[in-house]
């Protein structure tokens, strides 16, 4: 009779066994596939986010660079129009010093706001025409002078100047757009790891190495939801964009152990001088 009793009951916690482990499998796979679903959609968001980053650096610096080319010939226009002003005032001074006949014609011949700046700058001056030896000439290219904003120069000077800082916004939001893409793709990477793990964990036997992998799954997960929190946190991302693209050798911006500056809200500052038009983010508490 005992002998009878003891496989029966064998095959009975065998079966229990087979009952349990196959309970525990379901259960492993249920959890395999929300963590995967979660992952999933996570990993999708992300990855949309990271290509938007990706195009908005490649735009803004190729704005960025056609805006300093712009610059640049703003500014060879200046020069090339300040020489002429320049040449303009010289001739007068001399035809005007040796009294010629031909300082009215040349008067009326000059661009109007460069003889209005001639003419103020000659009565200015006037001293010195009456006693060389004991006045000094002043230079015609002076703000003091009421004429010298209307001379067209100064156009193309305020032109390329405007330039050059739309230029540097431009490069600006590309580094923040840069970061903000790093920190997406350090997401994508614990994402990707979540994913691999969990996709292991059906295949094991053991209980223990089942519940280590998905110990690191999960881990996994929430590091890359986090770290695509983080990435998408815009005064976070605007901190350090400022320290790598305003912070220098000689000025250093102070950062704490996160890399952030230590006083935000100065560092932001520095932004909204640099782009007036930028939409401006709260600095953290």
């Amino acid at each position: 009779m005992t002998d009878t009793a003891e496989p029966a009951k064998s095959t009975l916690d065998e079966r229990e066994r087979r009952i349990a482990d196959r309970k525990r499998k379901r259960r492993i796979e249920l959890m395999g596939a929300v963590v995967i679903a979660i992952a999933a959609v996570l990993t999708a968001w992300v990855t949309f986010d990271a290509g938007a980053a990706d195009s908005t650096v490649e735009q803004k610096n190729t704005d960025g660079l056609a805006l300093t080319l712009r610059s640049n010939d703003l500014f060879i226009q200046y020069d090339a129009e300040r020489a002429l002003e320049r040449d303009w005032i010289f001739s007068w001074i001399a035809a005007a010093a040796n009294e010629e006949p031909a300082t009215p014609i040349l008067t009326a011949a000059m661009p109007p706001e460069v003889a209005d700046l001639t003419l103020e700058w000659f009565a200015d001056n006037q001293q010195f025409f009456d006693d060389p030896e004991g006045a000094s000439l002043s230079d015609p290219f002076d703000e003091r002078y009421a004429s010298y904003d209307a001379l067209p120069s100064n156009d193309f000077l305020f032109w390329g100047r405007e330039a050059n800082a739309d230029a540097q916004c431009a490069f600006f939001e590309a580094r923040e757009a840069e970061i903000r893409g790093d920190g997406l793709g350090l997401a994508t990477v614990f994402l990707a790891i979540a994913l691999l793990v969990i996709g292991i964990a059906a295949l094991l036997n053991g209980k223990a190495a089942q519940i280590i992998v998905i110990i690191v799954s999960i881990v996994s997960l929430i590091a890359g939801a986090g770290q695509a929190f983080l990435a998408g946190d815009p005064t976070e991302v605007r901190a350090k964009a400022t320290v790598a693209f305003f912070s220098t050798e000689a000025e250093p911006i102070p950062v704490d152990e996160d890399g952030l500056p230590q006083d935000i809200q100065a560092a932001l500052a520095l932004v909204q001088d640099l782009c007036p038009n930028i939409t401006p983010v709260a600095a953290a508490e």
